[in-house]
């Protein structure tokens, strides 16, 4: 669609083309690297474990249960929240991007400290609500609550998400994609390590997964969380 809408209205555009190839190319590749090691990250962490969880003593049937509890209860009724707040991520692109593009950097600065708060204190309400709330969600939607130990160690990671993912679209906002893949793939590693580390534990199992999921988005928040303080207040003028 951007193809067939750039041939049509490129005879009228005064704009450089290489500046345009170039503006799209640093938006583009960041975007597509992030997508495939995201999927990348994903398959090798459902392989590993699996591949830890058998190395710490349980069978192959007893390491597909309860990966099967972790992944299609616990974190089902996790990603409920999470992805109810991510809007607030979305709808601050488009606020935040004019703001940079008319070099309002101050506008930049208060959207993104308001919206932090927001995330915050939309994870904090959140992760109360899965601590109290998780078995009674799990009785509910699967009338089952085998994962509700697991959810209940999980919950924190749900204040680490919301301030990645409201993080990450401030960055994304303005234009420093670049940033948000760094941060994807060093929380990545450090997930896939963590977990080939722990979750190979007799005594943690797959509690070694929820420990590397925590340390995953909490490391991938503060990246981001500091790459836009970096980038707001370095341009900032009073």
């Amino acid at each position: 669609i951007l193809a067939v809408w750039y041939i049509l209205s490129k005879r009228k555009t005064t704009t450089c083309r290489d500046n345009i190839r170039k503006e799209i190319l640093d938006i583009a590749i960041p975007i597509w690297g992030l997508s495939v090691i995201t999927s990348a990250i994903a398959v090798a962490d459902t392989s590993l474990l699996r591949w830890g969880l058998i190395r710490s003593g349980l069978t192959e049937t007893e390491a597909r249960y309860l990966y099967g509890a972790y992944s299609g209860y616990a974190m089902t009724v996790l990603n409920l929240p999470v992805g109810l707040l991510a809007t607030l991520g979305v709808s601050v692109v488009p606020i935040v991007s004019g703001a940079v593009a008319v070099g309002n950097m101050l506008r930049v600065r208060s959207i993104t400290r308001k919206g932090m708060i927001l995330s915050f204190f939309g994870g904090i309400c959140a992760t109360l609500g899965l601590a109290f709330f998780g078995e009674f969600m799990l009785k509910l939607l699967f009338n089952n609550t085998a994962s509700a130990k697991m959810l209940l160690l999980a919950t924190p990671s749900v204040l680490f998400i919301c301030l990645m993912q409201f993080s990450g679209a401030v960055l994304q906002a303005m234009g420093k994609m670049g940033y948000v893949f760094v941060s994807a793939v060093t929380a990545g590693i450090i997930k896939l390590l963590s977990e080939i580390l722990l979750a190979s534990r007799p005594e943690l199992n797959i509690y070694g997964a929820v420990v590397s999921n925590i340390a995953c988005y909490s490391i991938a928040a503060i990246i981001n969380l500091y790459y836009v303080k970096k980038h707001i207040e370095g341009r900032c003028s009073f």
